[in-house]
């Protein structure tokens, strides 16, 4: 005989199944909710607490919010200037990839956060003031507030894409623009979990012009702050950058390019390590000299000056340099009637003024260690070098041409001697020297081929009489 079965209660999975469709029903419409009612008011609240915390007008085009994978976009947001009559700031979109996990960490994990086309306009009024000052004074926390923990935060894929930066400088008549700017920073945290997780950003950028790359790889967070960072610049322009030169300095650069190739290695131990090496380059420089009562002279121009450095570390005061070239040096050296040469008299304007009276004068420190430095080769090429003396009657003016200049094993302090040599052309008579120095001592050979004296004319006919 069959043992009687156990009847099947037909309400059970009726009702388990009535309450899961209306969980999901009910999750569905709120994500619903979420999805349609959420948008219009963070635009309602970013406009109203923005304006309110910035002190201008802040406007947002569109809010875009998808609860489900927690992805919000913003589009369309600007940020009125003081006169509210044009745009300081503008933003064309902004992208926010959250993780559930935000919520239990207690902290903001992100995994992506792209910036498109931030476009920002500052203007220097003068006298150190701009025309965000309003903005950053509200920004300010209150001296008398408590201070806090720093924020703890995991962002992985940010992006910063298109932005650009114009900078009016009112004072000196001149307007810098950064445009193309670039940054990737693929990780970046501070959670213990996360510490030594290897990011591997870049930035880039065109600056009036001239083109900027880097790439790195650093863990900034994390004990030592390892970081390995290139810096390239193939050709910046200076000539935007010269109303900056202090007026009252003797020397005047008029043109000039620079170009960089870096890198820079830092490690924070129990003695912090920072290494800097490889190119720097100046190309098509030229300064003028300008002393007070005399008008500006060219002074110095040469085609380019190269330093590949080997090793500088700034913190031990060490400097290696492999390579230094100078190329096509064309150097102006003057005596003014009274015997007083243009290098004093730059030396005299660059000193300090002195202290006004019942002014107390700054003790001097102590002196340091001192800095060591080595180059390994010097070299320089294709020189000029010019001497006008009014000291002399007749007024005496001079040129070596053809300069050439090779050393090798140079130190500071000395260490032992150098070995150089030097040759050269004044007029049509060769020159070439050929020795070994020191701080204190030389020893060379001198090859002279026929000399002319009328050149030296003036010296002599002083000697003689």
């Amino acid at each position: 005989m069959d043992a009687p079965q156990t009847p099947i209660n037909p309400v059970f999975p009726q009702r388990w199944w009535r309450r899961l469709a209306w969980t999901l029903g009910g999750l569905l419409g709120l994500w619903l909710l979420v999805w349609a009612g959420l948008p219009p008011l963070l635009k309602w609240q970013l406009q109203k607490q923005g304006s309110a915390a910035l002190g201008r007008t802040v406007t947002v085009e569109q809010v875009d919010v998808k609860p489900w994978s927690l992805e919000l976009t913003l589009r369309g947001l600007s940020v009125a200037d003081a006169t509210g009559q044009d745009v300081q700031f503008s933003l064309d979109r902004l992208y926010v990839d959250a993780e559930l996990q935000s919520l239990l960490r207690l902290a903001p994990v992100v995994d992506a956060l792209v910036l498109d086309q931030p476009r920002l306009r500052l203007r220097h009024l003068g006298e150190g003031r701009y025309d965000v000052d309003d903005v950053l004074q509200r920004l300010q926390s209150p001296p008398d507030a408590p201070p806090s923990q720093p924020m703890r935060f995991a962002l992985f894929n940010l992006a910063l894409n298109g932005g650009a930066v114009e900078f009016v400088d009112e004072p000196v008549a001149a307007t810098h623009r950064l445009e193309q700017l670039v940054l990737e920073v693929p990780f970046l945290s501070n959670l213990a979990s996360r510490r030594e997780v290897l990011t591997r950003p870049r930035l880039a950028f065109v600056l009036n012009g001239s083109a900027f790359d880097s790439r790195a790889a650093t863990t900034p967070f994390a004990d030592t702050h390892a970081t390995d960072l290139q810096l390239q610049v193939p050709a910046l322009d200076m000539a935007p950058y010269l109303a900056y030169w202090p007026a009252r300095w003797p020397l005047q650069p008029r043109a000039g390019t620079l170009a960089l190739d870096l890198r820079l290695n830092f490690e924070q131990r129990e003695q912090p390590q920072v290494l800097l090496s490889g190119e720097v380059a100046l190309s098509g420089v030229q300064v003028q000299q300008v002393l007070p009562g005399a008008a500006a002279t060219d002074w110095l121009r040469f085609g380019r000056l190269g330093v590949s450095i080997r090793e500088l570390q700034p913190l031990v005061q060490q400097l290696h340099l492999s390579r230094v070239a100078w190329d096509g040096p064309v150097l102006s050296l003057a005596r003014d009637a009274q015997g007083r040469l243009d290098l004093q008299r730059m030396a005299d304007a660059w000193r300090p003024q002195a202290p006004s009276e019942g002014e107390a004068e700054a003790a001097p420190a102590e002196p340091g260690p001192g800095w060591r430095v080595t180059v390994d080769e010097l070299a320089v090429t294709g020189g000029s070098l010019g001497w006008q003396d009014a000291a002399v009657r007749p007024a005496a003016a001079l040129a070596l041409d053809d300069l050439q200049l090779k050393a090798s094993a140079l130190s500071w302090p000395v260490q032992q001697p150098v070995p150089f040599e030097l040759s050269t052309r004044l007029g049509s008579t060769s020159l070439s020297v050929q020795g070994s120095a020191t701080q204190a001592s030389a020893r060379a050979q001198v090859a002279l081929a026929r000399l002319p004296l009328a050149p030296f004319g003036p010296y002599l006919t002083q000697a003689l009489a």
